[in-house]
């Protein structure tokens, strides 16, 4: 499938997997579940999305692509006056940050200086790299035993979830706030689960609420609609 093949060249890039042996290490590192021909599908759609960059160059045309940006980052940065800069680097929602990235942010600190992190693997959205894929060994490192912006009402949702439909964990899943426990969060409201039965009537659906908010004064600043 096309989002297979295109999230592979880009872990590939991203972690600088040129060596074919290699990216086949990782893969099965990963357990992707593909199949001998499979991975050696891959492995030459790679090498020709690679040759095509390179005749793309050769002739000067623009060969990039967004993988491609965090190598280009790397070369400017060699004797730029940010090499090797910063004092201390804070980096939020770690947890989607390339190898490549990493090395970036490595450049632009001082010798001794301090890097800051805080991810969530749960939360990774288009990226799983570990902390080896980084090649980042933490000093020090903290893990909150349970989330400071949730309440208990979701918390036993998305555990009810889980417990439910097993499918839809993934290898970062783990029962880490149990809803059994009891932790210093607010109960909240109950979220609401809607049934539809086709796209029509979820668009329908939501039209209905979202006017009936409006007309109740809810400001359209405050209403989030998040879709699939």
């Amino acid at each position: 499938r096309r989002e297979i093949v295109e999230s592979e060249i880009a872990r590939r890039k991203d972690a600088r997997l040129n060596d074919t042996n290699a990216y086949l290490d990782d893969l099965h590192s990963r357990r992707r579940g593909l199949t001998p021909d499979q991975q050696d599908g891959l492995c030459f759609i790679y090498d020709l999305y690679q040759e095509y960059q390179e005749r793309l160059k050769a002739s000067g045309q623009e060969w990039a692509d967004w993988e491609d940006v965090q190598q280009l980052t790397l070369d400017e940065l060699h004797g730029h006056r940010l090499q090797r800069h910063f004092d201390a680097v804070f980096i939020d929602e770690a947890q989607d940050f390339s190898p490549q990235m990493m090395e970036i942010v490595k450049r632009l600190l001082k010798p001794g200086g301090y890097l800051f992190m805080c991810d969530d693997p749960v939360q990774c959205l288009w990226r799983e790299f570990n902390w080896k894929d980084k090649r980042i060994k933490p000093d020090k490192e903290e893990v909150l035993s349970y989330p400071l912006r949730t309440t208990q009402s979701i918390m036993n949702l998305a555990q009810g979830l889980l417990d439910a439909e097993p499918h839809m964990r993934s290898e970062h899943d783990w029962d880490t706030y149990p809803s059994s426990i009891h932790v210093n969060v607010d109960a909240g409201v109950l979220p609401t689960l809607i049934q539809c039965h086709s796209t029509d009537e979820e668009l329908r659906y939501v039209d209905q609420l979202l006017s009936q908010m409006i007309a109740e004064g809810q400001s359209t600043k405050e209403i989030a609609i998040m879709c699939p």
